[in-house]
Formats: C-alpha cells, sequence, structure tokens
C-alpha cells in the first residue's frame, strides 16, 4: 500500500494507493515525459478539489478514480524521477493555506501530522 497525504489549510487526509492500483498504473506509465512538472500540478489540483470537498465535510463525493490516479501519478512521480527532487516512500503535499499558492512536497516520512481526533 503506497499513501500520498494532503495537508490542505489545517485539513489532512490519506489518499491511500492499493498496490494492484499502482501496479497497474505503473505498468502504463512507461517514462515520465517532458512536461511531467505540468503533469504533476495537474494531478495536485485534482487531489486540491478532493481536499477542498473534504474540508466542507463532502468527502463522500471526493474520492473516485480522478483522484486514485491523481494520487498515482504523484507517488510514481516523486519515486521513480532521478532529480533532485526524488522522493523515497509516501509523498506528503502541504499547502499550507489551501489556496495553491504555496505548495511542497516532501517524505511523509520526515514530517510529523498532528491530526484532530474525530
Amino acid at each position: 500500500m503506497r499513501k500520498v497525504t494532503y495537508y490542505y489549510g489545517g485539513v489532512v487526509a490519506d489518499f491511500m494507493i492499493p498496490d494492484t492500483l499502482y501496479d497497474a498504473f505503473a505498468e502504463r506509465v512507461v517514462e515520465l515525459r517532458a512536461g511531467a512538472g505540468e503533469d504533476l500540478e495537474k494531478a495536485r489540483r485534482v487531489l486540491a478539489r478532493a481536499m477542498a470537498a473534504f474540508a466542507r465535510d463532502e468527502a463522500a463525493d471526493a474520492l473516485g478514480d480522478n483522484e486514485r490516479i491523481a494520487a498515482c501519478y504523484v507517488w510514481h512521480y516523486f519515486n521513480t524521477t532521478d532529480e533532485e527532487t526524488r522522493i523515497e516512500g509516501d509523498v506528503l503535499i502541504a499547502d499550507q493555506h489551501g489556496d495553491g499558492e504555496e505548495v511542497a512536497y516532501m517524505p511523509l516520512a520526515d514530517v510529523e501530522l498532528v491530526r484532530e481526533e474525530e
């Protein structure tokens, strides 16, 4: 199981990626193309829309195939790149204010998130 965690202006959600889904995704993505950074931003925006729904307590409608594929893309992008942006393992997307203006990507293992009790 792989995971992309999104911190969105105080709301935290985990996008879980089952091995079977990731394996099917990885088989179809031979290598990232030259415009992969633009694709990464598109994937982040898909997940940001889901996070906005979570923030409005509309979580039931937030997760679908698009969000799962976007999470696969984010995880794949950072775990397979040869660049200095490489992340080993699960990924944290940190959008401090939830507006997409200041977004950082980092290894989830390097951060301790405090989550509110439900």
